[in-house]
């Protein structure tokens, strides 16, 4: 069916306009998600300063550092300050450990936030590789394909 020049002239305003209004919007919220990663980049693992963490970190970081992710000496290590990382786990919405459901539980913002966590934390390992933390965690928390597929194209390294 064709429609009179006035007619499409309508439409095609309309059309410009309904565009125009949705561009806007999904860059505003886009700006709002953004505003808020940043704010978490901000306050990421301020927990760790306090008095209560701080003072168990500093016996084992030595121990960590030239440990390997996942390995038994790097859980044995952890597990001497247990209360200190509980006390972290419960004020950091970005580890799975805080959540009843875990990774389920989580928001994107959660969820990013997380994954340049492990991106940061593998580089702190002599050996440190994204991708293995990645594997190592897909146990640890039962993650799906496609949430490793994310964590990998969106993280990992690269080969």
């Amino acid at each position: 069916m064709i429609v009179s020049k006035g007619r499409f002239i309508l439409n095609l305003f309309s059309h410009i306009i309904g565009t125009t209004t949705h561009k806007l919007r999904v860059f505003i919220y886009l700006f709002i998600f953004c505003i808020k990663l940043l704010y978490r980049g901000l306050v990421h693992d301020l927990s760790k300063y306090s008095w209560y963490e701080s003072k168990h970190y500093a016996e084992i970081i030595h121990l960590l550092r030239g440990s390997t992710y996942g390995s038994v000496i790097y859980r044995e290590s952890l597990r001497h300050i247990k209360p200190a990382i509980k006390h972290h786990y419960k004020r950091s919405k970005h580890h799975p450990e805080h959540w009843e459901n875990e990774i389920n539980d989580m928001s994107l913002l959660d969820f990013v936030e997380m994954a340049y966590d492990w991106k940061a934390a593998s580089k702190r390992h002599k050996n440190g590789d994204t991708n293995k933390s990645i594997d190592v965690n897909k146990k640890r928390f039962n993650m799906d394909e496609t949430a490793v597929t994310l964590l990998k194209n969106t993280i990992g390294d690269k080969k």
